[in-house]
C-alpha cells in the first residue's frame, strides 16, 4: 500500500470511530452526563433493577431492609454501556439511591448504593 492510501484509511477510520459515537449519544440524547430529569419506572429497566436486587438487599443494613422495595424514578448515563442511577423506596418516607452498570454486552452489576435518601432527593452522580 502507499502512504496515501494508508493515510486515507485511517481517516476514513477515525469518521467512522466519531460517527459511531455520534450515532450513540443521539440515540441515547447525551454525551456521558447523567440525564438531567428523572423518568418513572418502565419494564426494561425494572427488570434491570430485579437482576441485581439481591445484591443490592446484600448492601443494605438491617435498618434499610424493610420488606419494602419499590423502585421509583431512574436516571441514566452513556459510559462503556449505561449506568442507571435508581431511587427505591425501602420504607414509609425511606429511599436509596443505587447505580447500575450495564455493558452493552448486556451483562449487569451493582456499582453503588446511598442510603438515607429522600423522596424529594435529586438522583446525582455517585
Amino acid at each position: 500500500m502507499c502512504h496515501s492510501t494508508v493515510k486515507m484509511a485511517n481517516k476514513l477510520y477515525v469518521l467512522g470511530v466519531c460517527l459511531c459515537f455520534l450515532g450513540v449519544t443521539a440515540a441515547f440524547g447525551r454525551t456521558g452526563g447523567i440525564s438531567s430529569e428523572s423518568r418513572p419506572m418502565d419494564p426494561r429497566t425494572l427488570d434491570i433493577v430485579n437482576s441485581v436486587k439481591d445484591d443490592i438487599l446484600a448492601g443494605l443494613t438491617t435498618d434499610d431492609k424493610t420488606g419494602i422495595f419499590e423502585p421509583v424514578s431512574y436516571k441514566t448515563q452513556v459510559v462503556a454501556g449505561l449506568n442507571y442511577f435508581v431511587k427505591i423506596k425501602t420504607g414509609a418516607d425511606r429511599y436509596i439511591h443505587v447505580r447500575i452498570y450495564r455493558h452493552f454486552s448486556g451483562t449487569t452489576s451493582l456499582a453503588g448504593i446511598q442510603t438515607g435518601k429522600t423522596l424529594g432527593e435529586e438522583i446525582a452522580y455517585f
